[in-house]
This record gives structure tokens, C-alpha cells and sequence, in this order.
């Protein structure tokens, strides 16, 4: 194979050095989009389209940017004609990189290192769904093999957790813990916000009063069970970041009104800033970490939403952000919390980056969505090396909604990573060993230890 081959990513001798130091380390995701369910009932997939295509909008964006009708995409197509229509246009996605992922995917797990095109999709359909319906491609035993050790998944806070409880009982080589995502209550300008206060009312105090103070308590009792469940940290999708001082009061009253008629766009902002407030109070009181996701613009193509639904390939990279005056309320109240920030516009990479200096509590996150290449990672750990402190850079999280992705979005982390500092080290700036440490810190001590160091 002459491409993706054992110098993948890597353009000097000592970055491979460095990569042969790490590969083989347990993978630790402390942030993903996986259906726990299948994991846990542990079936054998039926065919390569279900296991690769079937949850990526990633594929389903660039299928269309192709031409690919939606029938073929996410429609009522069969699974093998989807394939095969994205077999044929995957030679033109050559530097994309789910190009990359792809035929990782393939290499890794199947031992295929021919390139996929609609020449050999028959063949390569043939050959995975074959191999898919051994007992050692069953999801437990991909994940073992890929040495996954600790995986979070994304979860509603009315979630009854039922397979996290099963995985406690049943898996051994992994540990698997829910993440606390809330945005669903705060995000008071949604169509379905009023039922989904209703549902969490419901749950947890078993009432149809939808009272402001029903909704914090519904929410302060959903988060007490999460960490009774093995729990570390929330999660925030913050399209904008408004973070002031709401009072209670004002945020009650906010909430009525939308009940009761309609809000403008200054009470919805508000409404959002005091919610993340008393998000961050409640980990405050259970020492959870806070991840913010930052500035995605969501449902974009508005047609796609409607037809096809959220996480459907519509969202993109929004443009119109103030960083600092955003983030300063939330930074300046609550000090000792432990934040992540993953922020989707690299153009914003330089206040945030400033800003941990500021805030040790502030970590900077694994680069995100679209910036989740080898380009993207390497010029994100590159501006973290020369403003803030790489070793603080909190590793790699898949964001991946399939399985097999977990170890290919890890390995491309892992050689851009051993190759930034393999090129480091060829300059004399630092000596191989401390460069050795950091790849296998960053790669799995930093990782373990910032979100599961009392687990």
C-alpha cells in the first residue's frame, strides 16, 4: 500500500520514533456520540454501509456536496446502493479527511488496503459483510480490540441510563460512563423546549406543574442520578456564549412568559446565561467537569432539518462570536471548576487560548469537527505549544457516532501529535525523551487523569 502505510503523517525519523512509542496505548474518549444500546445487546452488523455510513453525517455532507441524491444518502435506497454511491465519487474526497478515516477504517479492521472506488465496492461489500458476521466483529469485541478503555457517551438528562446500567454489570476490558447534556432546557426558543420540561417534570417529580423552580429541581435531581451513575462531567452546545449575572427572579419570570405567550431574542439570551449558570453551580457541588462546545451554527440548511432532521449534515462553523466577553461571567464566578472548551472557528483559537493562560481551569480541547484533521490538529497543538502549554492540551475525544472510527480518528491524533514533536526535536528544542513523555501524556495519562483521576 503506498499510502496510509507505517510513515502515514509522519515526515521525520524522530516523530517516528515518538509514534512507536504511543500507538499502541489504551484509548481513553472522554467524549463521543455512541449508541450504547449496541453495545450492549452486542449483535453482529449487517453490512459495511450500517457500520460506516448509516450515523455519519460527515459522509452524508460530502455525498451530496457530490450530487448524490438524498435517496441514496439517507432515503430509502438499500444499504448496498448507498455504498456503492459512495464508493463512486470516494476517490474524489482525496485529502478530505474522511478519505483518510475510511480506508483506516478499512486497513485497520478488515485488512483491506486496496483504494475503494466503484470498481471494487461489489468485492469490498462482499468481503466486510462476511467478516461483519464473525463473532470478532461484534461491537465488545471491536472495542476490545481496539483497546478502548474508558468511553463517555452524550446523554439526555431524562435518560433512565438503562444500558449504562448493564455495561457496569457486563463489560470487563471497559468502563463506559454517561455525559449530562442539558441543552434541551435551556435552549428556550426551540419549538419542542415546552415538551421537553414537560417530560423531566414528568420523570422526576412525577407533576405537570411546569414551574420555573420544577424544571431546576427535575434538572438537580436528573444530575444526582448521572453521578450516582458514574458520571464526570456535562456537555454544552453554546452556539453563542452569553454568560452574565441573571438573577433568579428575572430568569422565573422570563420563564412564565414564554409559557404563557412569547419572548424576544434579549430575554432568550438571558434566559440561556442564567441556565449555564446553575449548570456550572450544580458541578461545582459534585466536582464535574464542564465541557463547552463552542460555536456551531445549527440546522443551517434549513430544508435538510425539516426533511431529514438535527445531526443530519446541515450545521456549520459560525462566524460571530466575542469570546472573551462571553466567557468572562462564567470564568470570574466560578474559578475552581474545571472547564474543557472546544471551539469549532480556529479564528478564535488565539482569545482562548490567552484566555487559559488567564484561567488555569480553562483546559483547551481536542481540535473539533471541522477542524478534526491532520491539518486542523497539527495547527491547533501547534499554537498551544508556542502560546500556552502543550502538556495542558487535554488529548483526543473521537466525537464519533460509529465504533470503528474510534481507533482511526485516534491514530491520525497520534502521529500528528508524534510528528509535531518529532519536527521539535530535529530542531533541538527539545530532547526526545521529555518529547516521548508528553505524546504518551497527552495521548492517555492527561486524558485519564483530568476527567477520571478519583475513578
Amino acid at each position: 500500500m503506498d499510502f496510509l502505510n507505517d510513515d502515514y503523517l509522519l515526515t521525520n525519523d524522530k516523530g517516528k520514533d515518538i509514534y512507536n512509542e504511543i500507538k499502541d496505548l489504551p484509548i481513553i474518549d472522554p467524549h463521543n456520540h455512541s449508541a450504547l444500546k449496541e453495545i450492549i445487546e452486542n449483535k453482529n452488523w449487517n453490512d459495511i454501509w450500517e457500520v460506516e455510513g448509516q450515523t455519519d453525517h460527515y459522509i452524508w455532507q460530502l455525498m451530496r456536496r457530490m450530487g448524490i441524491n438524498e435517496e441514496k444518502v439517507t432515503g430509502d435506497a438499500s444499504n448496498k446502493e448507498k455504498w456503492n454511491a459512495f464508493a463512486k465519487i470516494f476517490p474524489s474526497l482525496a485529502l478530505n479527511p474522511v478519505f483518510e478515516w475510511m480506508q483506516l477504517d478499512l486497513k485497520n479492521t478488515f485488512n483491506i488496503t486496496e483504494l475503494l472506488n466503484s470498481n471494487n465496492a461489489n468485492k469490498i461489500w462482499d468481503l466486510t459483510k462476511s467478516k461483519l458476521s464473525e463473532e470478532s466483529f461484534k461491537p465488545r469485541s471491536l472495542l476490545k480490540k481496539m483497546k478502548v478503555e474508558i468511553m463517555c457517551t452524550t446523554d439526555d438528562p431524562v435518560s433512565d441510563l438503562k444500558y449504562h446500567k448493564q455495561a457496569k454489570e457486563e463489560l470487563k476490558n471497559i468502563k463506559i460512563y454517561p455525559t449530562w447534556r442539558p441543552d434541551s432546557y435551556s435552549k428556550i426558543d426551540k419549538e419542542n423546549w415546552k415538551k421537553n420540561i414537560q417530560k423531566i417534570i414528568q420523570k422526576y417529580l412525577d407533576s405537570s406543574d411546569l414551574s420555573f423552580d420544577n424544571l431546576l429541581k427535575a434538572l438537580e435531581l436528573s444530575h444526582s442520578y448521572f453521578d450516582q451513575m458514574g458520571c464526570v462531567s456535562s456537555d454544552h452546545d453554546l452556539p453563542e456564549i452569553m454568560t452574565k449575572n441573571i438573577p433568579y427572579q428575572q430568569a422565573k419570570k422570563i420563564f412564565k412568559k414564554k409559557i404563557d405567550s412569547t419572548i424576544n431574542a434579549k430575554e432568550v439570551r438571558e434566559f440561556k446565561a442564567f441556565m449555564l449558570n446553575f449548570y456550572a453551580e450544580l458541578n461545582s457541588k459534585k466536582n464535574w467537569i464542564m465541557q463547552l462546545h463552542i460555536g456551531v451554527k445549527r440546522n443551517y440548511r434549513k430544508s435538510l432539518f425539516e426533511n431529514v432532521g438535527i445531526n443530519s449534515g446541515g450545521d456549520i462553523i459560525g462566524s460571530e462570536i466575542n469570546i472573551a466577553d462571553g466567557l468572562s461571567h462564567l470564568l470570574n464566578t466560578f474559578e475552581d471548576l474545571i472547564m474543557v472548551a472546544y471551539v469549532i472557528n480556529d479564528n478564535y483559537l488565539p482569545s482562548l487560548v490567552s484566555i487559559a493562560r488567564a484561567f488555569p481551569n480553562l483546559n483547551l480541547g481536542s481540535s473539533w469537527w471541522f477542524n478534526d484533521s491532520a491539518y486542523g490538529m497539527n495547527k491547533h497543538l501547534d499554537y498551544i505549544a508556542a502560546v500556552d502549554i502543550l502538556a495542558k492540551q487535554t488529548g483526543m475525544v473521537t466525537d464519533s457516532r460509529k465504533i470503528l472510527s474510534y481507533a482511526s480518528r485516534t491514530e491520525v491524533y497520534r502521529r500528528t501529535l508524534a510528528n509535531l514533536l518529532g519536527k521539535r526535536v530535529e530542531k533541538k528544542q527539545l530532547p526526545i525523551s521529555l518529547a516521548e513523555k508528553i505524546a504518551r501524556d497527552l495521548s492517555y495519562n492527561r486524558p485519564l487523569d483530568l476527567f477520571f483521576g478519583d475513578k
